[in-house]
């Protein structure tokens, strides 16, 4: 059997990929959907976390199920977390799919020139 980790995005939470773990669970395939810290039902750490941190905890409920390899599917933020997952543990992922992923930046001319005026407002 299969199974599948579904990683939401930023400011999002577990319910709403309620229809998509029905659908697959149809299909056989055991889904577990997270609420990340600070989203849905899971509450905020006590202080920021870095991707590493919540990369940390997604493999400790990982480890909470048994399992050893998995199918995952990240949304924006979650798309990032999971792709540096996938980089950084490759034996543990069987495949990746990736909705929207938050992972590259590009500064446009707005963002230069916000960064600019906020520094001549603090001269």
């Amino acid at each position: 059997m299969s199974n599948i980790v579904i990683l939401h995005g930023w400011g999002s939470n577990s319910l709403r990929w309620q229809r998509v773990k029905e659908l697959l669970e149809g299909k056989g395939i055991e889904v577990l959907i997270l609420d990340l810290p600070g989203f849905g039902i899971t509450p905020s750490p006590n202080r920021p976390w870095s991707r590493d941190d919540y990369i940390g905890w997604v493999f400790q409920k990982v480890k909470e199920k048994n399992w050893h390899k998995f199918n995952l599917l990240g949304h924006s933020f979650g798309g990032g977390l999971s792709l540096k997952i996938t980089t950084n543990f490759p034996e543990k992922i069987e495949r990746l799919i990736l909705c929207a992923p938050a992972i590259i930046r590009r500064k446009s001319l707005k963002t230069y020139l916000f960064y600019w005026l906020a520094y001549l407002g603090r001269k």
